[in-house]
């Protein structure tokens, strides 16, 4: 466990810094993602009360037309998030094959009597591509889903506060 903390310290730090921007701008967005979730759960008790309760029609002509809003807020922000997510990871995957290609191409001839064609081709592609998914799994598990967590614990808590606090007392046990 230890050689897999310390690679993925050296991972996050060769390579988050470079494309921080990318990232920070799939984080902003990661968060209009979570606000939209958190929302469109919150907005769940307005349906309700408003067709089963008030039956006013009006009402939710206007509950209908806020969740549309809302969902295409979060689709957006969705499809920016994979956007800048992929681009930050493309960069990442393509400087980690120019590491390794420039550090193979550094190597003397006995390296090259060490390993086979197919082994080179094999690091090269699978390493950069576990560079890749793994900032991507840190960066969407602390952001999106952490955020999403939290929103809808909130909304939990905003509606039915004694409700929650028991749930969320009794749910890890």
């Amino acid at each position: 466990m230890k050689i897999e903390m310390s690679l993925l310290k050296r991972l996050v730090r060769e390579n988050f810094h470079e494309q921080r921007g990318n990232y920070i701008f799939a984080i902003i967005c990661m968060i209009f993602v979570a606000a939209a979730t958190a929302f469109s759960a919150y907005i769940m008790k307005e349906i309700v009360n408003q067709m089963m309760v008030s039956k006013n029609l009006e009402r939710v002509y206007w509950t209908a037309l806020i969740i549309l809003l809302v969902f295409l807020v979060k689709g957006f922000a969705t499809y920016f998030q994979t956007y800048f997510m992929s681009k930050a990871g493309n960069r990442i995957i393509a400087d980690q094959q120019r590491k390794l290609y420039n550090h193979i191409l550094a190597q003397d001839a006995t390296f090259y009597q060490r390993f086979s064609s197919s082994d080179f081709l094999t690091r090269i592609t699978y390493n950069a591509q576990s560079a890749r998914v793994v900032i991507d799994t840190i960066v969407a598990s602390f952001a999106r889903d952490l955020l999403t967590l939290l929103g809808l614990i909130v909304v939990m808590v905003i509606q039915q506060p004694l409700l929650a606090i028991g749930s969320l007392c009794l749910g890890p046990l």
